[in-house]
């Protein structure tokens, strides 16, 4: 209730608490009308219907066109550098196709996990991270 008190103030300068108020002149009827117009951005949408209302028509069709034009200027250079002979090199350009940008609504990726520290210092450089370089202990 309190995202939408907020939201009608915001937008229409209502108080919600005047629907209990008699003489204020809002009713239920007026007050349903006033939040089917609420803007796709109000935060009554977003606790309601999560993420998915932060992106509208046009964003989702830029973000469409930003993936498209990552996938023809990867595929672009790809073609330019070699000709494929193997179905096992055609593979692995497949494999490296830059993914979808993230939608409102998309699952989050989890971020890596290491089993081991062994994992870690492979990751950065083989451990060798914080060694002093050229002189041996």
């Amino acid at each position: 209730m309190v995202k939408l008190d907020a939201d009608l103030r915001s937008e229409y300068g209502l108080d919600l608490h005047d629907l209990w108020k008699p003489g204020t002149g809002l009713t239920v009827r007026r007050l349903i009308s006033y939040i089917k117009e609420l803007p796709q951005d109000a935060r009554i949408w977003k606790h309601l219907l999560g993420e998915e209302t932060l992106w509208g028509h046009q964003e989702h069709l830029l973000a469409d066109v930003r993936d498209v034009s990552q996938q023809i200027a990867y595929f672009s250079a790809v073609a330019a550098g070699r000709q494929f002979s193997k179905r096992s090199e055609w593979e692995k350009v497949m494999k490296d196709i830059p993914k979808q940008s993230r939608r409102p609504g998309d699952p989050k990726e989890e971020a890596p996990t290491f089993a081991t520290t062994t994992d870690l210092m492979d990751m950065f450089g083989g451990g060798a991270i914080g060694k002093p370089h050229g002189r041996k202990r």
